[in-house]
């Protein structure tokens, strides 16, 4: 009868599993936030640059001027804010870093138990199946020399 190993704290590991791929999911959430923001920053840094650079060099128009001037400003404090919402996310995807690290941590200590347990079990079984096998070789043995032992006494 072959025996299975069956790890006690299985159902906690599933729930350990879950909660480290939803760990995992938030942070990667996070992440694409970050990205798009940090994006969002580099393309308007670019846009500024343009502007600046597409002001021309013909003849000064003061309005023109001013209103160029002023969507700079504008950018500028679009770049401030969204670089403040950066930073921000950036600290919440360190949090949630720390957070999946911490679930994986308390995952992995569960998921080596069992694979020490599992490794034991298996020696354990190894160990039961040489002594069954002894035990028949013996048993088959005894069989063998009763007939002798009759002939003989």
């Amino acid at each position: 009868m072959a025996r299975h190993f069956r790890f006690s704290l299985q159902k906690i590991l599933d729930l350990r599993l879950w909660e480290e791929k939803q760990a995992e999911n938030l942070l990667a959430a996070k992440t694409g936030q970050c990205a798009a923001c940090e994006r969002t920053v580099q393309e308007l840094i670019v846009r500024r640059r343009d502007t600046f650079l597409s002001r021309g060099t013909g003849a000064i128009d003061l309005t023109a001027l001013a209103y160029h001037d002023r969507f700079r400003l504008r950018l500028g404090h679009e770049i401030e804010v969204k670089e403040q919402e950066l930073a921000r996310l950036t600290v919440e995807r360190e949090d949630l870093l720390a957070a999946y690290l911490e679930t994986r941590k308390r995952r992995e200590v569960l998921s080596k138990l069992q694979e020490k347990q599992a490794l034991a079990f298996k020696q354990a079984e190894a160990k039961r199946e040489v002594l069954r096998l002894d035990d028949l070789n013996t048993a088959a043995f005894i069989r063998k020399m009763r007939p002798v032992e009759e002939s003989i006494g």
